[in-house]
């Protein structure tokens, strides 16, 4: 590499000091573009060395990103022939091998296989998470327990040999683990004390819980419906009602007027606890209104009360001057797909765990809409419906297929 001297109109070579860097590079400079950011990416026969200022290569101040046959998220080759950079900002690489692309604002989304470690290599389960009074984010497995984070590290917290499908907390003290048997695994994160106990489900797994009030829980199955109970201390649940019978129940989640909200697998179930009615909303002939459709796996309410819910052909939210909920159509690529988990962030943004490899952020006043393509940073093609959780302003959590993935949705960028 050669740089000209204004002064003297003479090239100078811009000599790297450390042999062992210059060999691996190669001896051939092949390309080189300067990004939006304004700093310089430079193709070799040895991977792409980016620095602030091409004269920094020669003081070894820079990073450089080469092929590793054991890191998918690695160049496919280090011989780089050619650069572009994309009016998107995505930089395109062609190399030896093939193309490849870098994208600087979708690598946001940082992959942790900690689990992984503690169960013989093989990748976890992972069922939900949840957040300690204290702020430590606990995941819940399928064949193995809790594991907790701690010092940005996952490691276990009980295991028990339980199998857990999903996990809810109100207060971040007492955990409530539905297992695949149909019991309640309750943990008491204080004391380090669990028990298990019979909720009148038989070998089917506990999918939702939540606390209606400060002594009455509600327990919905994938399989024989809702029960509803009366809280007795932390874990003796007494005065068993089957508020549904039959149905497999995703979420529960209770509005201002106290009735509870149900995501099933046939729709959305509303239930008014005083006149013990229910009221259920499908997908409608006229494709206009109703659910798009019946298979609803997520529903919330965002900072203004409008409820939302995710369905297996996209988003819709609940009209209530027409008391029925109405798809979305206004959120291009989000049309019709399948949508599997919903949370708000600390600002009000929806944000959307759309099947397989993406999320999306809403903003439900605007209805602005970014898109974010996780494996373009991971290479990741799976993600758990039971992993999306957001522990408030700081990062947000994905039931990966191998593992834990997490983001904080601040710093997150849209292409421009």
């Amino acid at each position: 590499l050669f740089k000209l001297d204004n002064d003297t109109q003479e090239f100078k070579n811009i000599h790297i000091k450390s042999n062992e860097i210059r060999d691996a590079l190669g001896p051939y400079f092949v390309s080189i573009k300067q990004a939006p950011d304004n700093k310089y990416w430079v193709g070799t026969l040895g991977g792409i060395i980016v620095c602030k200022s091409l004269e920094d290569i020669g003081k070894g101040d820079f990073e450089w990103h080469y092929s590793v046959l054991t890191d998918q998220t690695s160049l496919v080759d280090n011989l780089v022939s050619t650069l572009y950079f994309d009016p998107t900002g995505i930089l395109w690489i062609g190399t030896e091998d093939g193309l490849d692309k870098y994208d600087p604002n979708k690598n946001h989304f940082i992959f942790n296989k900690d689990i992984s470690k503690f169960i013989g290599g093989k990748a976890p389960r992972i069922r939900g998470f949840a957040k300690t009074y204290d702020n430590k984010i606990i995941a819940a497995t399928r064949h193995n327990g809790l594991f907790i984070k701690e010092n940005e590290k996952f490691v276990p917290l009980l295991n028990m040999q339980k199998d857990v499908s999903s996990i809810y907390t109100d207060d971040g003290q007492i955990f409530y683990c539905g297992l695949w048997n149909g019991k309640v695994w309750v943990y008491n994160y204080l004391n380090n004390q669990s028990r298990e106990i019979n909720v009148g489900f038989t070998q089917v797994p506990i999918s939702a819980i939540k606390k209606i009030n400060d002594h009455e829980i509600v327990i919905g199955s994938f399989g024989n419906g809702v029960n509803k109970f009366v809280l007795d201390g932390f874990s003796n649940f007494t005065n068993k009602s089957v508020l549904m019978d039959v149905g497999n129940i995703h979420k529960i989640i209770t509005d201002s007027l106290n009735n509870i909200w149900f995501a099933t697998q046939d729709g959305v179930v509303r239930h008014n606890p005083a006149s013990e009615t229910d009221t259920i909303y499908s997908s409608h002939i006229n494709k206009n209104e109703g659910l798009p459709h019946n298979n609803v796996s997520d529903i919330i309410f965002d900072k203004s009360g409008k409820l939302w819910a995710a369905t297996r052909s996209g988003l819709s939210y609940f009209d209530q001057a027409k008391n029925t909920f109405v798809p979305t159509t206004i959120y291009g690529q989000l049309g019709n797909k399948w949508t599997t988990d919903l949370l708000l962030d600390s600002v009000g943004s929806l944000w959307l765990n759309v099947n397989n490899n993406t999320v999306a952020r809403i903003n439900p006043i605007t209805d602005a809409y970014s898109i974010f393509s996780v494996n373009s940073g991971n290479r990741l093609d799976y993600f758990s419906s039971h992993g999306f959780y957001s522990s408030g302003k700081s990062n947000t959590y994905i039931a990966g297929k191998n593992g834990v993935l997490y983001f904080s949705p601040d710093n997150m960028r849209d292409n421009r």
